[in-house]
């Protein structure tokens, strides 16, 4: 069984957490980001990534594998999103 290393809750009842993708998954995701239909399971997946990578769980050399699928991305605010997460990392 696996402990999470922290739960945080907002003022609005939702919950949030950190999750650790496993090696496949995240190749998986390297692979086919672009065909996922939903923008904001989109969204989460890439924030995820990008957090993995600032913790150093993620190899920022493979973000152009992530970045590549992103180049016919019609959603601006998916975009926006990605661009700050990229600044602040």
């Amino acid at each position: 069984m696996s402990v999470p290393e922290a739960i945080l809750m907002n003022s609005e009842d939702h919950g949030f957490g950190v999750f650790v993708i496993e090696d496949r998954s995240i190749r998986f995701y390297e692979e086919r980001l672009s065909a996922i239909p939903n923008q904001l399971n989109k969204a989460v997946i890439i924030g995820q990534l990008l957090i993995m990578m600032r913790q150093i769980m993620y190899p920022a050399t493979r973000l152009p594998l992530i970045l590549n699928q992103m180049m016919d991305e019609p959603n601006q605010n998916l975009i926006n999103a990605v661009y700050m997460s990229l600044v602040s990392a």
